[in-house]
């Protein structure tokens, strides 16, 4: 068949022409696919288990509490003086250098006991009991005894020269800064039981019982 002019620009119109896009499926939505989509594989991360207290320190927390509240009951409702007050037999204040003193839980006024009473260092040095002045610990024994053995044996390092400390000297009531003589501390607070006016297991219990009561964050 011959080819005429019209033929021949229908057949180039034809070849350069696009193709018809193809009818495309609507998608599925995202939630169905999320739905049909696998489960995402369980986190490899291992939780911090809470550790839970020994019975042991249940235990010592159960009888503390209890010791704490009796305590506090005992001196409920009871008056109580402040800090810095001064004693109430001579009215000056609870120092080593006028007279007062305290050791396990006794004081001592030297004005209350008269003019033959004793001075405060020398009722200190009564209330001492020589068992509790020269009892040497067992761990402390213990130790002495196994230096002597390493040295006798031979080829043990040198023993180290250990640091002396010297005594703390509470600057309220010029005693030594140890437990019998009324002093503590509790959570950075220093206490000191003759300035006071209170005795250590009081002072504690209170601050154990604020310290529970306060809420836990």
């Amino acid at each position: 068949m011959p080819l005429n002019h019209t033929t021949m620009e229908a057949t180039r119109s034809n070849l350069g022409a696009k193709p018809e896009p193809e009818a495309v499926e609507p998608e599925e939505s995202d939630s169905a696919a999320a739905a049909a989509a696998p489960p995402p594989p369980p986190s490899k991360r291992k939780r911090k288990r809470r550790r839970t207290p020994h019975r042991v320190t249940l235990c010592r927390h159960k009888s503390r509490l209890r010791e704490d509240t009796r305590v506090l009951e005992e001196h409920k409702g009871k008056p109580q003086c402040q800090p810095g007050d001064p004693c109430p037999t001579c009215g000056q204040p609870r120092t080593l250098d006028t007279g007062h003193a305290l050791y396990k839980s006794s004081q001592y006024c030297q004005t209350e006991a008269g003019p033959g009473g004793l001075t405060p260092r020398d009722w200190l040095i009564s209330q001492h009991v020589p068992e509790d002045m020269w009892k040497v610990p067992r761990t402390t024994l213990w130790n002495i005894a196994r230096r002597k053995a390493g040295g006798q044996v031979g080829g043990s390092s040198p023993p180290r020269r250990r640091k002396t400390h010297k005594l703390r000297i509470c600057q309220r009531c010029l005693q030594p800064a140890q437990k019998d003589f009324g002093h503590s501390r509790f959570d950075g607070e220093y206490f000191c039981s003759l300035y006071a006016g209170k005795s250590v297991d009081l002072w504690l219990a209170e601050r154990r019982d604020s310290k529970r009561r306060k809420p836990k964050r």
